[in-house]
């Protein structure tokens, strides 16, 4: 694997955390975990940890894990020094209880995750950032016509966002200004009373940059077509990330192009850029291009 260079005008001091959308993918094995881990699943985390010191948790985007299976990260990764989890709230919290004007039922699912999951990773000092993603279809307009910024206030009012950060991703336009260039500015000035940060996102075809709402961020990189971002992409988005950083206290920034393990190694390639130390790993990507035409 070619290491890229650093920038030398980078320096390690800022507060940058990068790692995965999740550790669990079977194709990982391989290009990023060892074969002899192929049967021993229950292995990848502790072996993920070892050179990632945050990992977005997307699991719980389906369903709210039982307290076991919260204690079960908690112990795989209490040897790591400074390791975080970073859950996502259950998706049904916007999609279905928010967006249908179920006020009531988004707070009370949102209590109940933090009770459960977010309050015992932080007793561990394992917490990163709790993400809340609203789908295309969780408009600023709920299901019968009603604004769902209020609702919206009122699930920050129950959280206390100061003590444990929420990152909040927005994928409709009604939630944006009518140029769809910037959220609107009712919705940025509620994430900043709130300290609540935009999840920054940049997808194929979609690219979500916002001006900064609160003292950490969140950047989630999806890839591109090919899958893997190529060199002179993970540099541009290194002076990005510099530049965003010092603007907040903490940035975490999650790669999402899991395929063929691209994710590992784009973080490893943000990482030696940013002159963040990590353990040498060779990883060898297959580029979605290449194996289609073996197709």
């Amino acid at each position: 694997m070619k290491t890229l260079s650093a920038r030398s005008n980078i320096p390690y001091s800022m507060d940058v955390r990068i790692g995965c959308g999740g550790w669990s993918h079977d194709e990982w094995v391989g290009p990023f975990y060892p074969v002899g881990l192929t049967k021993r699943k229950p292995d990848w985390l502790s072996y993920y940890a070892g050179f990632f010191k945050t990992v977005e948790i997307m699991s719980t985007l389906h369903s709210k894990p039982d307290p076991n299976m919260v204690d079960a990260w908690i112990d795989k990764a209490k040897h790591i020094r400074k390791f975080e989890y970073s859950p996502c709230l259950p998706r049904k919290i916007g999609d279905s209880e928010l967006n249908e004007g179920k006020g009531d039922g988004a707070f009370k699912l949102a209590i109940e995750f933090y009770e459960d999951v977010v309050t015992r990773l932080a007793g561990a000092n394992m917490l990163g950032c709790v993400i809340l993603q609203l789908g295309p279809a969780v408009g600023r307009v709920g299901k019968f016509g009603r604004d769902n910024l209020p609702k919206l206030q009122d699930i920050f009012d129950g959280l206390d966002t100061k003590k444990f950060p929420l990152a909040v991703e927005f994928n409709n336009k009604e939630w944006f200004n009518r140029r769809k260039s910037n959220l609107a500015q009712d919705v940025r000035d509620l994430l900043g009373d709130y300290d609540v940060t935009y999840c920054m996102v940049d997808r194929v075809g979609i690219q979500h940059i916002q001006p900064v709402t609160a003292s950490h961020a969140v950047l989630r990189l999806y890839g591109t077509e090919d899958g893997l971002y190529p060199p002179q992409d993970m540099e541009l988005w290194a002076d990005n990330i510099t530049q965003l950083s010092r603007r907040v206290k903490t940035l975490r920034v999650y790669l999402h192009n899991f395929h063929s393990g691209g994710a590992t190694k784009n973080a490893m390639d943000l990482m030696d850029l940013l002159n963040i130390p990590h353990p040498e790993k060779n990883i060898h990507v297959q580029s979605q291009q290449t194996l289609l035409s073996f197709v």
